[in-house]
């Protein structure tokens, strides 16, 4: 079972956060990293278990020079290909170390007295052309979530008198004020001294580094301004204000890439301060992202979600021709892969995280014209052991195909009826996406191989009102039908298993995450047809109380979800909750039902589940609520924590489906 253990829970430590391909193309440093178990077990945001390793592009060998546990993230190589500058966290707090390519001779190089949290967010180091300095960014009193996180640590401790006349005013404003406390600052240290000196610092704004401009100038972008800054005077020399997006310089040319709209991309030089658009192009897809220009400036690469797919394309810079590079049915740029692709220095070739529902992602390589080459084996103990098959699949339901994926024990036989399992994901805008790290995810989420490997079918349906399918889908959650239609799809589903001889009718479950427990619940308030029933990390069960705390309705935070709604219901027209809310119907539900709480869902130590769990039990339902006291709705979920959840997942569902005792599937 350690094997196994392996697979479902280590690999979460090798999730793709950044790569730095060396100068002369022949190496690669990968940042692997997560939102899982922290430094003193702490949830914050700067804190993400990075490490960093060098892979050889041409051998895929392999060596780790720095672990997870000393945090190590923003590397970069110097220009003679000899060092690599790293920010660790291995002396307490986050500093800019230097070590030499093969990891050794590691020595500290800055010694800062930042304050706040994240005060090096989204920062990169760049070395001067003589490796004589490195150019890095700061936030030092906290980054923007930084900021909002110090001030939900201190706003309970408040003891001021607090007089409201509006809406979250004094919230609010005591927000602002923290928020106002933003500074960016660009500092130049000297790569043998130490010496560190601020090079200009502004208010109100967060730098990002792009490359450099000359030898003695950086460009930067702090949002609404693209500008050089001098590292010998620190001067600043603005270039272009407006909307920012990719910027490539070459030749004395400046190339941006920006979205105007959803879908429209729009490519041009900048010249006296001005964009002169050189491309105009709708590009096909949803959530676009775009991540990089070739180093030529022929080329701008970007990802593009279509349902669960999220496919990498090209598009020629002078004539608009788009290329598919990587196919449907599998993910680029993920959810839990966010390293954007990266060109080597010396050609197109393009290097990229890459793999589908069967397997773990691994960086692969492809030139302008050829086919994806896997260069890594970061997963080799995952791919060794025997995995449960997904496939992608699509049913019917209301005249809408539903794309969703079905993962079936190791050995399916096609000729057996098997327990089946519905996972509902959550957003509800969200979305199911064909990655072997969200079907893994043991964060109170799906972990639909691991119920694979124990025997069950897993159905995880896009239903209506998941992204990647087009504006009407997303608007079917409108005019109160925020689970309703969801709901619909889900039965859908089950009967098209059924119909299809894969489910047993007599051994279904239903579970979900965040939306997907207020599903999850709504769902067991309608049918007995589910055996079990798990909602983890829900965030509304009582929607009418949720929404009068919060003081806008849940089924209004969106334009997709309003429609034709009242969005003053929850003031004026309580009966519309008998529509919506589970626990107007908690009467119904005969389902046994398990809840997963963690800090995140008991805000200021109130349970958002604590109706729900005594309507259930008020009504004689069989019902388990779990709490997790140090993990978060989206992080820092430990190894224990992950062990635990899947254990109690399988328990819960083996004894209420097959009727069968706990068996420990880990140790």
């Amino acid at each position: 079972m350690e094997a196994l253990k392996e697979v479902l829970i280590e690999t979460h430590h090798k999730e793709f956060r950044e790569l730095v391909i060396s100068p002369d193309d022949k190496e690669v440093l990968v940042v692997f990293g997560n939102q899982d178990e922290t430094v003193n077990n702490n949830f914050a945001y700067d804190y993400r278990n990075r490490s960093i390793s060098k892979l050889n592009i041409s051998t895929g060998e392999m060596k780790e020079l720095i672990p997870k546990e000393d945090e190590g993230y923003a590397p970069s190589w110097s220009h003679d290909g000899n060092q690599i500058a790293f920010i660790s966290n291995c002396s307490g707090q986050d500093e800019i170390w230097i070590m030499d390519k093969e990891g050794m001779n590691k020595r500290k190089l800055t010694h800062s007295s930042f304050q706040g949290y994240d005060p090096f967010y989204e920062t990169k180091l760049f070395w001067s052309k003589n490796d004589e300095y490195i150019v890095y960014s700061t936030v030092p009193n906290g980054s923007r979530m930084g900021l909002y996180t110090t001030f939900l640590n201190e706003y309970p401790d408040n003891n001021d008198i607090e007089i409201d006349t509006g809406r979250f005013e004094t919230f609010n404003k005591k927000m602002n004020e923290y928020y106002a406390r933003l500074v960016g600052a660009i500092h130049l240290v000297n790569t043998q001294t130490g010496e560190d000196k601020i090079l200009h610092r502004k208010e109100g704004v967060s730098f990002q580094l792009i490359e450099w401009w000359s030898d003695e100038e950086i460009l930067v972008s702090d949002g609404g301004n693209l500008s050089t800054i001098n590292i010998t005077t620190g001067e600043s020399s603005t270039i272009f204000s407006g909307q920012i997006g990719m910027v490539k310089s070459y030749n004395s040319n400046i190339l941006m890439g920006h979205l105007q709209t959803r879908n429209n991309l729009i490519i041009g030089r900048i010249d006296d301060k001005e964009l002169n658009k050189i491309q105009e192009t709708l590009i096909p897809g949803e959530e676009i992202t775009l991540h990089t220009f070739s180093n030529n400036g022929q080329l701008l690469y970007f990802s593009s979600r279509h349902g669960l797919s999220k496919c990498l394309y090209s598009i020629e810079v002078n004539t608009g021709e788009i290329r598919q590079l990587t196919e449907k049915g599998k993910t680029v740029y993920s959810f839990s892969h966010r390293a954007h692709p990266q060109v080597l220095h010396n050609n197109q070739t393009i290097l990229f995280p890459y793999g589908g529902p069967n397997e773990p992602k691994e960086l692969y390589k492809i030139d302008k014209v050829g086919c994806p080459e896997r260069i890594s084996s970061f997963n080799k103990e995952v791919n060794s052991i025997q995995k449960p098959d997904v496939k992608v699949i699509e049913y019917k339901s209301e005249g809408f195909s539903i794309e969703s994926m079905l993962v079936v024990p190791p050995n399916y036989d096609q000729n057996k009826k098997y327990p089946t399992l519905v996972y509902c994901h959550g957003g509800p805008e969200y979305y199911v996406e064909a990655c072997f790290s969200g079907l893994n995810s043991a964060r109170a989420q799906s972990a639909a191989i691991f119920l694979a490997l124990n025997g069950y079918v897993v159905l995880l349906p896009n239903f209506r009102g998941s992204a990647g399918y087009g504006e009407e889908f997303l608007n079917h959650l409108g005019n109160y039908n925020l689970v309703q239609v969801p709901y619909r799809d889900i039965i859908a589903g089950v009967d098209y298993l059924i119909e299809e001889g894969i489910a047993d009718e007599n051994k279904l479950g239903v579970y979900g995450s965040s939306y997907g427990a207020l599903l999850t619940a709504w769902t067991i308030t309608q049918t007995n047809r589910f055996k079990a029933g798990v909602c983890s990390v829900g965030v509304r069960y009582d929607l009418l109380q949720g929404d009068r705390q919060y003081g806008k309705p849940f089924y209004a935070w969106k334009k997709n979800r309003l429609g034709e709604s009242d969005p003053k219901a929850l003031w004026n027209n309580i009966d519309v909750y008998k529509g919506i809310s589970p626990i107007e119907h908690v009467s119904s539900v005969k389902t046994p039902t398990l809840l997963i709480e963690t800090k995140g869902e008991r805000p200021n130590g109130y349970s958002l589940s604590q109706s729900f769990f005594y309507g259930l039990l008020e009504n004689g339902v069989k019902a388990t609520r779990v709490y997790y006291p140090n993990a978060y709705h989206t992080g820092a979920w430990n190894d224990d924590y992950k062990s635990d959840y899947l254990q109690r997942l399988v328990d819960w569902f083996d004894q209420n489906i097959l009727e069968i005792e706990s068996r420990k599937v880990l140790k």
